[in-house]
This record gives C-alpha cells, sequence and structure tokens, in this order.
C-alpha cells in the first residue's frame, strides 16, 4: 500500500498525482481495467477520493471509461499510433508558433529548469521523471489554443500515441535525445521565435515517430498489451 499520509497536500491531490505517476512511469498498464475499489485499496483511500482522482484524470486524457466497470489506459494499434503522429506533427508545430506568441515566460522557464536538471542527471536519468515532464510539455503546448476542443484532441493523440512508452527499452532510447529537442523548443519558444519553435516542434514529433518505427523494426517487437 502507497503511504499518501506523510505529504501537506490534500488528500484528493496526493491520490491524484499518484495515480497520475503509476501511469506515466507504465506500471499501471494499458486494457488493464482499474476499480475504484482495488485503487482505494492500493492508496490506502476511500473509493470517493479515488473516484475525484479518476474524474480529473480522465479531463486530463490519461484515462478512460472501460467497457464495463471501472477505467483504463488505453492502447491503440500500430496503425493507430502512426497515423495520431502525423496529425501531431501538424497540430503542436502550430501549438509550438502559437505558445511563442503567449504562452507565460515563467511557466516556460520553469520547465527549462526541471529539464535541465534532468538532463544533467546524465545515465542515472530518472525515467519517471522523464515521462512526467514529457505529458506535461505537450499539454503545455495543447494549451496554448486556449480552445478546449482542439486541446482535447491533441492529449487524445498524445495518448494513442503513449502506448510505446511502457517498454523500457524504448523509452530508455527516446528519452536520450529527446530532453534535448524538449529544451531547444522551449528556448525558441522563451525568445518568442515563432517561427523556429514551429519547426522545432514539428521536427520533435517526427524524430519520435522515427525512433520508434526503427526500433520495433530492429527489435521484432510485437504489438502487444503488455
Amino acid at each position: 500500500m502507497i503511504d499518501l499520509k506523510r505529504n501537506f497536500k490534500t488528500l484528493e491531490q496526493r491520490a491524484y498525482e499518484a495515480i497520475k505517476d503509476l501511469i506515466l512511469s507504465g506500471e499501471l498498464k494499458p486494457n488493464v481495467r482499474l476499480t475504484e475499489e482495488k485503487m482505494a485499496k492500493t492508496l490506502g483511500v476511500s473509493r470517493t477520493t479515488v473516484k475525484k482522482a479518476f474524474i480529473r484524470l480522465k479531463e486530463e486524457y490519461l484515462l478512460e471509461d472501460a467497457p464495463s466497470q471501472g477505467v483504463q489506459i488505453k492502447l491503440s494499434s500500430m496503425e493507430e499510433c502512426l497515423e495520431a503522429y502525423e496529425v501531431r506533427e501538424v497540430l503542436e508545430g502550430l501549438a509550438g508558433r502559437i505558445a511563442a506568441r503567449c504562452t507565460d515566460e515563467k511557466i516556460v522557464s520553469k520547465m527549462i529548469e526541471e529539464f535541465e536538471k534532468l538532463r544533467s542527471d546524465g545515465e542515472e536519468m530518472d525515467m519517471n521523471e522523464f515521462e512526467r515532464l514529457n505529458y506535461n510539455f505537450h499539454k503545455m503546448l495543447a494549451d496554448s489554443y486556449e480552445n478546449k476542443s482542439i486541446t482535447k484532441f491533441i492529449m487524445t493523440l498524445l495518448m494513442n500515441t503513449k502506448s510505446f512508452h511502457h517498454d523500457r527499452q524504448i523509452r530508455s532510447f527516446y528519452a536520450e535525445g529527446s530532453v534535448n529537442e524538449h529544451l531547444d523548443i522551449l528556448y525558441a519558444i522563451k525568445n518568442r521565435d515563432e517561427t523556429q519553435a514551429e519547426h522545432l516542434a514539428r521536427r520533435h514529433v517526427k524524430n519520435v515517430r522515427e525512433a520508434f518505427v526503427r526500433i520495433f523494426e530492429v527489435s521484432d517487437k510485437k504489438w502487444v498489451s503488455r
């Protein structure tokens, strides 16, 4: 059981963050049904607390309703993922341009600081922290549209491609060059260079797509639920 008591945050906030960390770290697997009862037992909190956390995580597109009761992380097909990457390349490129125009500099500077710290860890990179920062980064780009429908669409596409991240070999391979790419985009946004931010954001998504295809071909991995 995870101990959530040693924290000054509200119990609901702590439960939400704990479940989110389990999702982003890959400890909770795609297509596995999660119930309020089991998660409440794992976290040592009430079902009501877990229910509220599930609602927030569904709003962030990290969870979806399961076919029966409960919720689950979606596992997309290879074809769906590759199509999602193509659309993300266009939408997140434009999001990078918009972000360079209007995103709060304090938010960008904070994110730069976090990615720089992650990069300084070198071979000891915390992969769970990388997943958290990666998600927050792309959520920031999606939010730059200031249009809930577009934001929801982009985050749905992001979750369609997230299934790749649950293989440790792929996560490590992807993270190695990705941190620098995130930083390049963030600095372009901070410098209000709209053209460069769009170009780098598009190139980043394209590079990630190509990297995943390449490592799957080399390792002959099968697209199965883990």
